[in-house]
């Protein structure tokens, strides 16, 4: 059985999406050649599954903006291998955001980059807590439209 369709809707693609991970990822001492970003169909423990990962990880704002919806993914991913994979499913691990970054979303980035901001407390490097020209370049790219 596939997965319930989501409601929501993105502008930028999922692959492109994926690269802006993987760019960030790169730019971090701690992260560079430890992630692995992939675009998957479907269920994505059936890929975490198949890579033998003991877990994954979902990046949350805050139990309270994002709780009930990432409850309700949990138990679906908790639930579901057994029952149609017959076999443990995959720990869920979630990676919440700190406090001083929660009023970043998909709608302050795509504001800024539809201003073409860059800098200042709004600009989009200060959004993403990034200063790489070029990711930053790719960002306004993808949501300044």
């Amino acid at each position: 059985a596939p997965p319930l369709p989501s409601r929501q809707t993105y502008r930028v693609s999922p692959e492109h999406r994926a690269e802006l991970l993987e760019a960030a990822c790169l730019h971090d001492a701690q992260l560079a050649g430890r992630v692995v970003v992939e675009v998957v169909s479907g269920y994505p423990w059936r890929r975490a599954l198949q890579l033998r990962a003991r877990s994954m990880y979902r990046g949350i704002r805050s139990w309270r903006h994002d709780g009930t919806a990432e409850t309700l993914l949990h138990l679906q991913n908790l639930i579901a291998p057994p029952l149609l994979a017959r076999r443990a499913a995959p720990r869920t691990r979630f990676v919440e955001s700190p406090p001083s970054l929660l009023h970043v979303s998909s709608t302050a980035v795509r504001s800024a980059a539809a201003r073409r901001l860059l800098s200042g407390p709004t600009g989009v490097g200060a959004l993403l807590g990034c200063a790489d020209g070029q990711l930053l370049g790719r960002v306004l790219e993808l949501y300044g439209s």
